[in-house]
């Protein structure tokens, strides 16, 4: 199945036609039970008996002249009696080899700065602070646990970072 939003329809300068918008949502609660919960959206990737399963793929649109699309992955804000969605990134498991890695790459830039990475805790009024944990992985091997690297950027005009 392909689902596709309009093409614009005229290519003048002053605002010719701007694509069309695909949106997908989960189906509104109505009930006033705490357990009338909306409805999800869910995306899966084929299962293959022999071959690899399907992939999914989230891309943003190429600007031809100007910057490209976002991708902005948010969970929604909490009402007044909860707390705001959990966000996890997560690759699968494996009986045979090694699991996926987990990759947060910018690109690389030809006449510009490089791009940046943040991560950051939100603020919190009550309680202790949040908290940032980085853990590399152990094994039950004869071998070595899984190691952290942190490396600064290098300048071949000035100082490394």
């Amino acid at each position: 199945m392909t689902l596709v939003g309009g093409e614009g329809s005229n290519a003048n300068l002053n605002d010719g036609g701007d694509g069309g918008l695909v949106q997908l949502f989960g189906g509104d609660a109505q009930g006033s039970n705490i357990n009338d919960n909306a409805g999800n959206v869910e995306l899966y990737g084929g299962t293959a008996a022999k071959g690899y399963g399907g992939s999914i793929k989230v891309t943003s649109g190429v600007g031809v002249t100007t910057s490209s699309g976002g991708v902005l992955v948010n969970a929604g804000n909490a009402g007044s009696a909860g707390v705001s969605g959990l966000m996890t990134l997560s690759t699968g498991t494996s009986s045979v080899g090694a699991t996926g890695s987990l990759a947060i790459v910018t690109g690389a830039s030809t006449s510009g700065r490089g791009g940046y990475v943040s991560v950051l805790v939100g603020e919190g009024d009550s309680g202790q602070g949040g908290r940032i944990e980085a853990n590399a992985g152990r094994t039950t091997d004869k071998k070595t646990g899984g190691y952290i690297t942190v490396t600064t950027g290098y300048s071949s005009e000035t100082s490394s970072g």
